[in-house]
């Protein structure tokens, strides 16, 4: 099979969930169409924690059309199955964004779990690469990619009031309600009632009843718009020209120091509250991993990793 006369060497499929997330895995799609040897697809991946209990329809979709390459990004609960059910196909999975740093959150749980399934880690930065081999990771497996939040920085400021505004995008916490409690109740306390805020809700809704219950305690005379899920240039637009930005999205460790915004972020919560990196640092990610998943060369005999004849890394 082929495009021309160029014939096609790897079938490549992007794992994805939300909106939030394809459009930070969009640059990787699109070098992997400037390659004439590859065929890609998404593995298009319905959102909701409830996807870890459909391994089914997961392994159905992917015997269907299997990739000889696939990417799986990040820490979202919809992944874990991808990954796991990819693993024990046989399907190489490359773990986009692994070893970010741990921070307690049910986030990281489901990332250290997929790495377990991976067998290409593709971390950000040298920092990620040694938190894997600390954690038993066999230190062949893992490339430094840099991070693709530089790869997609289009920031369009139409939406963006002219008067002074507040943002705010609070993530849902469906193993933790108690913690989205913390911090939704924390966000309702820092509203400035007279001041214009923009609520983005999360790609990943909250719980049943939750917007019901901020609503019933937003303050008198408050000026909240509540606003779906945005394309991402528009949510930058908006985290650009805002006065604070109220959150606990990893966006505030990312894309708001690339923006010169990092003075806004207001943090609510645990999640992300102890995650730090250099983002203006990383260089962009998207030719990297693109080349890794065309050409990398796969060993067939070590898709099953040994785990229980390794030794576990030295702790001091």
């Amino acid at each position: 099979m082929g495009v021309g006369n160029q014939e096609i060497v790897r079938k490549v499929a992007i794992a994805t969930a939300s909106r939030a997330e394809r459009a930070l895995l969009q640059p990787i799609y699109d070098k992997l169409g400037e390659m004439p040897e590859v065929q890609r697809w998404w593995f298009q991946v319905q959102p909701g924690e409830d996807t870890v209990y459909r391994t089914k329809e997961i392994h159905k979709a992917l015997k269907k059309r299997p990739p000889e390459a696939f990417l799986v990004p990040a820490d979202r609960a919809e992944m874990v199955a991808v990954a796991m059910v990819a693993y024990y196909m046989r399907i190489p999975v490359f773990h986009l964004w692994a070893g970010v740093g741990y921070t307690g959150t049910y986030d990281d749980l489901n990332r250290r779990v997929m790495s377990s399934f991976a067998y290409m880690h593709l971390v950000e930065d040298e920092r990620a690469k040694r938190r894997l081999i600390h954690s038993g990771e066999q230190a062949w497996r893992i490339k430094t990619v840099g991070s693709t939040h530089a790869d997609s920085l289009v920031v369009d400021e139409k939406m963006a009031p002219i008067e002074p505004f507040d943002l705010v995008l609070v993530n849902g916490n469906p193993i933790d309600p108690q913690e989205e409690m913390v911090a939704l109740n924390r966000t309702l306390e820092l509203v400035s009632p007279g001041k214009p805020t923009l609520w983005v809700e999360p790609s990943a809704p909250y719980r049943p009843g939750v917007m019901a219950w901020i609503r019933l305690r937003l303050p008198s005379g408050h000026r909240i718009q509540f606003m779906p899920t945005l394309a991402r240039p528009l949510f930058l637009g908006l985290m650009s020209k805002c006065d604070r930005f109220i959150t606990n999205s990893s966006s505030a460790v990312y894309e708001a120091p690339l923006l010169g915004a990092g003075r806004k972020v207001v943090n609510v919560g645990k999640r992300n509250a102890e995650r730090t990196t250099e983002s203006t640092k990383l260089p962009p990610a998207a030719a990297t991993v693109a080349d890794l998943l065309a050409h990398y060369t796969l060993d067939p005999t070590k898709l099953l990793k040994p785990y229980g004849r390794t030794p576990a890394p030295r702790t001091s």
